[in-house]
């Protein structure tokens, strides 16, 4: 299993580690985020489709202080069967 962020973006720890229950992990931005400038964070469960685990949720918690707050965002899950990706809003 391993997880990436994208270029310009820190972070506090293995990105790999929320799905495993080790720590919470902070993402920081060096630019202002934005639908040009997201936070895109790609987690590869497994090589082979057949060896992924089951992932029952993931709770995402954001500042809600004012000037850092979330007004928006998405997921997109990629179907390990090949089929259409999926977006959740």
């Amino acid at each position: 299993m391993k997880a990436t962020a994208n270029e310009g973006v820190e972070v506090s720890a293995d990105p790999a580690s929320l799905l495993k229950g080790e720590e919470s992990v902070i993402f920081e931005s060096k630019d202002t985020i934005s639908d040009s400038n997201p936070v895109v964070v790609d987690f590869e469960l497994a090589q082979d489709a057949s060896e992924a685990p089951t992932v029952g949720g993931m709770v995402i918690k954001v500042p809600s202080e004012k000037g850092s707050a979330v007004s928006g965002g998405s997921v997109l899950v990629e179907r390990a069967d090949g089929g259409d990706p999926e977006e959740i809003l």
